[in-house]
């Protein structure tokens, strides 16, 4: 019978699902490169993505401008500029901490956008702060950025199915 010969050949029989072992003794699933494909090319997965180079694209911009710029275009010393982007990194830290809780409590998708926003709101208002009181509020705001990653990441693994959350993950980021 058909049933008995995929058996003989080591493949699945009708309803039992195609896995493979890696060596270990749990099953591994398969997923065929049209389901992989379909999976991460999901207009969330895809729309997620974008949204997290754009901010990486910024975070990039920032930790390797903000000091010139502050310096060069602002005219504060480069003392005070190199304190200012110190800030900015122990905001970070912080930001990350509270971005995690925050997304415990509303979820990763309003913790995003409210952190986006921080971020957008803050980039124009470091072109109009003109004293370091300003700047350090700017400063503190755009730190927002930097809990983008963490918790788009876990949104990103969230949406994909768990057959292809490893290696659709690895291939979207």
């Amino acid at each position: 019978s058909k049933s008995e010969r995929r058996a003989d050949a080591g493949e699945p029989s009708e309803g039992e699902s195609k896995t493979r072992t890696d060596g270990g003794n749990d099953p591994v699933p398969v997923t065929s490169i049209r389901t992989f494909l379909g999976t991460i090319s999901s207009p969330l997965a895809l729309a997620l993505t974008g949204v997290l180079a754009l901010n990486l694209f910024v975070v990039q911009a920032v930790t390797g401008f903000y000091p010139t710029y502050l310096v060069e275009i602002k005219g504060f010393t480069p003392g005070t500029a190199a304190t200012l982007f110190s800030f900015l990194f122990v905001c970070a830290i912080v930001v990350q901490l509270v971005s995690g809780v925050l997304s415990d409590a509303i979820g990763t998708r309003r913790t995003l956008v409210l952190l986006l926003a921080a971020m957008f709101l803050a980039l124009p208002l470091v072109t109009v702060a003109n004293d370091v009181l300003q700047l350090v509020l700017v400063t503190a705001l755009a730190s927002s950025s930097f809990g983008v990653m963490p918790i788009g990441y876990q949104h990103l693994s969230n949406i994909l199915p768990p057959e292809a959350r490893g290696s659709g993950f690895g291939l979207l980021r």
